[in-house]
Order: structure tokens, then sequence, then C-alpha cells
């Protein structure tokens, strides 16, 4: 719609230089009612011309909105991507620490019989604090 309206406006320039040559025109013959009929002419382009400014601005007005609103929901499910992956990536880092194939003896908890549990406890503790921070942050 918006071309349409370039379009449109490029044509009603052009013929509003064809209304003014004709104002100078002087070989042919204008009676009085030619001239007052050349010049409402002239006013009505003039007018056509503004009123396709104005709806061109009413246009992107209009897209600059909906590409606003767009980009609000956008940053929204970003921002809750974002605070998803911090809370999934705490149990990942503790698991990968505790699934080095290192000496058994310098791991904490390694040589307790509930030490497996402890450090899920741990896990599912810590990322509940982060959840906890995260919707105060209202990211959540």
């Amino acid at each position: 719609m918006e071309s349409n309206l370039v379009y449109f406006a490029t044509s009603l320039r052009a013929n509003g230089l064809i209304l003014d040559k004709l104002t100078r025109y002087t070989k042919i013959k204008q009676y009085p009612e030619d001239k007052e009929l050349l010049e409402d002419v002239i006013i009505e382009n003039k007018q056509a011309i503004e009123m396709t400014g104005i709806y061109r601005d009413i246009i992107n007005g209009t897209r600059e909105l909906s590409s606003t609103i767009i980009n609000n929901r956008l940053n929204n499910v970003m921002k809750y991507l974002a605070a998803v992956t911090i809370v999934m990536s705490i149990p990942t880092i503790i698991s990968g620490i505790y699934g080095m194939n290192l000496n058994p003896n310098g791991m904490p908890l390694s040589n307790t019989p509930f030490g497996f549990l402890i450090i899920c406890g741990v896990t599912i503790l810590l990322s509940g604090i982060a959840i906890l921070i995260l919707r105060k942050k209202k990211m959540i």
C-alpha cells in the first residue's frame, strides 16, 4: 500500500507541474470559466498530494508500532530463554565436574554412601535459588 501511495504521489506531482505550465501557457485562449476550473483542479491536486503524504505518514506510524510490538515480544521471549538457560546450566556444570575422570579421593563427598544424593540435593537447591532470584527480577 505504501508503494502505491509513492506512485500516486509521484504522478500527482507530475500532474501539478503540467497544471502549473497550463496556467502560464498563453497560446491557447482561456475563457474565465476555464481559468476557474483550472484553478479548482490545481487546488484539488495539491490537496491530493497532501492527503497522500498524510496517509504515508499514517502507514509509517502503523508499521513502526507493529515493529515495536514484535520487538517487545521477542525481547520477552529472549529474556525468558536466557533465564531458563541460567537455571539449566547449574546442574550441567555440577554434573560435568563430577563426571570427570579424576582421583576419587580428591572429589568432595565421593567416599560417602549418600554423596550422590547430597550432590543432587545441592544441585536442586542451587537451581531453586537461581529460580527465586530470577523470579524476583521478573525474568521468569
